[in-house]
């Protein structure tokens, strides 16, 4: 039976509700259609994700030539219309006659044929004047601009002048653009990148070695985890690099213990057991389903030494107290970091859920500093490039008793050397903090501070 992927990404907008994120729905479809073939998947992700990314310049195209607004529109139309319209302006394979054919056909399968010949006439006017739409004047609608331009919300835009500056904005938004590859880490108790590298090869995966660390790579194009050996064995895990400063930063005595405080997927969780001075790792989440996670990674990857937890960061917990030589809080957050990959993350982010969240933050950091032993570390990061949730609680651990800043500048300087931003991550380093714009280094988004706490 012919599968329509355009119907498939009409139904995968519709079960958008009850607060289900995006990437979650992709990686559900996409798991449920693995019998199909690698155009018929790229062409599903492809239009999903660039319909996401896109959203408000396809509804500022749409609301140029529609009599009724794109708010006012029924769900199909309106998803109907958002796809058909990305396909026509970014996907230079897809003939113009084909995006409006299909959009017209699935508006008369799903019972709205009277709605049928609206369609069809925004989508060709659409289509005779593509090449003369505007965008809001920079000059004079300079956030407007960017909204339109970037498909970025007014209130996330607004925020990164207010800390950053409009160049550095635009900087930043220009690198959520960009094609975002997977990042692999050698799982070290197995196999050595080289080893991987060939494995993947062998698979007929393009992957780079340009990376931060010698044990990572990046994966250039992929059609699915499932469908490569390497992965199921355990080879390796995926993890961003920005999140694995935190093995290179950790201060670690002989036979340490481990607390991951919030630890799903479970990335650092691995890195740290992975480190031979390491005899456990305590690894928590909040519900079964995120330590479901961890466990299912421990397991594929083989990795001892990990104690997998039920805990709720947020309650104080009388068992873990002045238990751990170390202490990881890589805490929930606005996630502004990910966004280039996580499209859907910008369209749920306000200032007052900013807010709620560094509180959130803060209950737990309350909690996790009388975890730590005296003499052990506390490591906190996010990713997110909010200064309420990152320098702000940074200050709010410095003002712990008896927590004071790591100077960790001589472990990343190898690292950061050979990049723009190098001398100024290796100058916050040595305030015990360091702060990664996306793409600055080729990675997302991240925050990480380290403190001591005195004997």
């Amino acid at each position: 039976m012919a599968v329509n992927e355009r119907e498939i990404v009409l139904d995968m907008f519709l079960s958008l509700k009850d607060g289900k994120l995006g990437h979650i729905v992709l990686k559900d479809t996409l798991d449920n259609y693995l019998y199909l073939d690698k155009t018929s998947r790229g062409f599903i992700t492809r239009l999903y994700e660039g319909t996401v990314e896109k959203k408000i310049f396809l509804e500022f195209v749409i609301n140029s030539f529609s009599k009724t607004p794109v708010r006012k529109l029924k769900p199909v139309i309106r998803i109907l219309m958002e796809t058909a319209v990305y396909q026509i302006f970014f996907m230079d394979r897809v003939p113009d006659s084909a995006a409006i054919n299909e959009a017209v056909k699935l508006t008369k399968k799903r019972g709205l044929a009277g709605l049928s010949g609206f369609v069809n006439g925004v989508l060709r006017n659409i289509v005779r004047n593509k090449e003369n739409i505007a965008l809001p004047d920079k000059d004079k609608e300079y956030i407007r601009y960017l909204e339109v331009k970037y498909s970025m919300p007014k209130e996330i835009i607004e925020h990164f002048i207010e800390e950053y500056g409009k160049v550095q904005t635009e900087e930043i938004l220009e690198t959520y653009e960009k094609k975002q590859p997977i990042v692999a880490r050698v799982n070290g108790t197995r196999l050595t990148r080289e080893e991987l590298v060939k494995q993947l090869t062998e698979e007929e995966v393009k992957v780079s070695t340009d990376t931060v660390f010698p044990k990572s790579l990046k994966i250039l194009e992929l059609d699915s985890l499932n469908f490569l050996e390497s992965f199921e064995n355990g080879d390796f895990i995926i993890q961003d690099e920005s999140s694995q400063f935190i093995g290179k930063i950790a201060e670690l005595p002989l036979n340490a213990k481990v607390l991951d405080i919030c630890a799903a997927p479970g990335g650092k969780t691995l890195l740290m057991a992975e480190k031979p001075e390491v005899e456990k790792v305590t690894a928590c989440d909040i519900s079964e389903r995120k330590t479901g996670l961890i466990e299912e990674n421990i397991n594929r990857l083989g990795i001892k030494k990990v104690v997998v937890k039920v805990n709720d960061a947020t309650v104080f917990n009388k068992e873990f107290e002045e238990g751990f030589d170390l202490v990881i809080c890589d805490l929930p957050c606005s996630g502004l970091g990910v966004i280039g990959r996580k499209r859907d993350i910008k369209y749920n982010i306000t200032k007052n859920k900013i807010k709620e969240l560094a509180e959130l933050q803060r209950n737990i950091l309350e909690n996790a500093r009388k975890y730590v032993k005296k003499g052990g570390y506390l490591i906190f990061s996010t990713c997110t490039m909010s200064k309420l949730e990152n320098e702000e609680n940074y200050k709010f651990i410095s003002g712990f008793t008896g927590f004071s800043p790591v100077d960790f500048s001589d472990k990343i300087k190898d690292s950061v050397a050979r990049y723009k931003a190098g001398d100024r991550l290796i100058s916050e380093a040595e305030k015990g903090y360091i702060r990664l714009l996306p793409g600055e280094l080729g990675t997302d988004g991240f925050f990480i501070s380290e403190f001591m706490r005195e004997e």
